[in-house]
């Protein structure tokens, strides 16, 4: 697993969240066992996150999810809350674009961190599992 810079975290920098570690680990990993967010296993991307995502697919950038007719991204990751519930790392497979990693990366984070996805039960302070996800047909 290699650390994910992105550069959405600078912005951040001053605040407490800019702490919290984005990972991107390779696909073969399964995470099947790991249980379930509580609130909602999946996120889905804002306008801004869908145009950058749409506009990588359509440059070529990133096959692997699409072409320029059609998207098809869910891209699987697990968050790791602390104790007091704080998000302490999100790790994100990798799907072999890293411009899409970092938007997705992002997305999840953000919904860790305001509370959209949570931690379930059986597993306090523990890691959880979900899915960012985008389809465009």
């Amino acid at each position: 697993m290699r650390p994910l810079l992105l550069t959405a975290l600078f912005a951040l920098a001053a605040t407490p969240l800019a702490a919290q570690r984005v990972e991107v680990a390779d696909a073969d990993n399964d995470w099947a066992d790991f249980p379930a967010l509580a609130k909602s296993m999946t996120v889905n991307l804002g306008d801004g996150a869908m145009a950058d995502v749409d506009r990588l697919v359509a440059a070529g950038k990133c096959k692997a999810i699409g072409n320029k007719k059609r998207i098809r991204m869910q891209i699987p990751f697990l968050v790791q809350f602390g104790d007091t519930g704080s998000v302490d790392r999100v790790m994100l497979k990798r799907i072999g674009c890293p411009e899409v990693e970092s938007i997705a990366a992002s997305a999840a984070l953000y919904a860790a961190q305001d509370g959209r996805i949570r931690q379930g039960s059986g597993n306090a302070a523990g890691w959880y599992r979900g899915s960012v996800n985008y389809i465009l047909d």
